[in-house]
């Protein structure tokens, strides 16, 4: 009998130290996929028996290696398991196109495991049916939220638009900051790829953000990274957009793409809320998508709002 009480211990302890079957669900273009240009590249990345600790994802289409465009990194406290992004496919070359895309991982249980999980995939993306206008196309890429108190990766996508040779050696990216989101180190980067220089300025009290960019030569196809800290006074759902645009030697031009984030969590709305906006809200329920990372929590809410549609 104290034979089998002793195995059955020692398989309990076996048991304790396998980790669960870790792996990220990946939703977004499919492999063999054809975009437009004119798309916006939407990914997700959920973990599956785990939390987020770092997700990525990498784009690379002709004529340009593949680069980073999104990137960010969780604690283990923030229990982080979904990560979205969406970036806007105008300016990048036409043909074929690789992502790579993956996760680090947290065990659920044991926060000091951690595991890497990535794939790839291709697809076609299209010619626009307009080219852009003007000497140069900057985009903007921002994460659709972010964690109060954590950290925001901006990307800016610069790409001259004049034949190879007749290119301009300086452009000053101005982006309007909300008083939010504060500059940290590191300083705004351009991948170790580039062989052109980058600069800055930054006014704490306006927000404004200058980014100067130069070559000797000419500017070429550039991923320029800037990196803020949130304040953690900001409520569940509140949203901040970014205005800005471009300057070069006689020209000045509009930043493109994202320009709207919000906090992450999800803010309780108030009367009046209508029928057709509870059975919105009642859809977004059923989708898990009042509260991604909590089931308990996602069936709290929509009681809430019935609570709140009831009231009104």
């Amino acid at each position: 009998m104290k034979r089998i009480a002793c195995f059955s211990v020692i398989m309990l302890l076996m048991a304790s130290f396998v980790h669960a079957e870790m792996d990220i669900a990946y939703e977004g273009p499919q492999e063999g996929d054809v975009l437009n240009s004119e798309d916006d590249l939407n990914i997700k990345i959920t973990a599956v028996d785990s939390y987020l600790k770092h997700p990525y994802i990498y784009l690379g289409c002709p004529s340009s290696e593949l680069k980073l465009i999104a990137s960010e990194y969780y604690d283990y406290d923030d229990k982080k398991t979904t990560f979205e992004f969406s970036f806007p496919l105008f300016g990048q070359n036409p043909g074929p196109c690789k992502i790579s895309y993956g996760a680090f991982l947290f065990d659920k249980q044991d926060k000091d495991y951690v595991l890497h999980v990535h794939d790839s995939l291709n697809f076609l993306l299209n010619p626009p049916e307009v080219e852009p206008e003007g000497s140069a196309l900057v985009v903007r890429a921002i994460p659709k939220e972010f964690n109060p108190g954590g950290y925001l990766h901006l990307l800016y996508v610069i790409k001259p638009m004049l034949p190879e040779g007749e290119g301009f050696t300086g452009i000053i990216v101005r982006d309007n900051i909300p008083e939010v989101f504060s500059l940290v180190e590191p300083a705004p980067y351009l991948l170790l790829t580039s062989t052109s220089n980058i600069d800055h300025t930054y006014d704490d009290e306006t927000g404004l953000l200058k980014l100067v960019i130069s070559n000797p030569s000419e500017v070429g196809f550039e991923n320029a990274w800037v990196s803020f800290i949130i304040s953690d006074n900001i409520g569940p759902g509140e949203e901040f957009e970014f205005s800005g645009d471009w300057e070069i030697l006689g020209e000045t031009g509009p930043i493109l793409g994202v320009s709207k984030t919000k906090a992450s969590g999800f803010a309780m709305p108030g009367c009046p809320i209508s029928d057709t906006e509870l059975l919105g809200y009642i859809d977004q329920w059923s989708n898990m998508e009042l509260d991604p990372d909590s089931v308990d929590n996602n069936d709290n809410l929509i009681m809430q709002i019935i609570e709140v549609w009831k009231s009104c």
